[in-house]
């Protein structure tokens, strides 16, 4: 697992092209998870329930965590050498 983390998360330069791709999908599947959920929390907000704040929250932060490490596994996979 540390080898996969490190790989997604930190060492971009040194990938080979399969892993530059599968790497990218998983990116952009955290990337549109992030998105699905901020549109969850945007409805939540609009709907006016008693707890549709508690709930837009919860998605929000959820959303954040999702596109906070979809994003940093793009900015890696992105990294070529100089």
């Amino acid at each position: 697992m540390e080898v996969f983390n490190r790989s997604w998360l930190k060492n971009g330069e040194s990938m080979s092209l399969i892993q530059r791709i599968g790497y990218t999908i998983f990116s952009l599947l955290f990337f549109g998870a992030g998105l699905f959920l901020c549109q969850s929390a945007m409805i939540e907000l609009r709907s006016g329930d008693e707890n549709s704040q508690v709930f837009a929250a919860l998605f929000a932060l959820a959303s954040l965590f999702f596109l906070v490490f979809g994003i940093l596994g793009l900015r890696n996979v992105l990294r070529f050498k100089q």
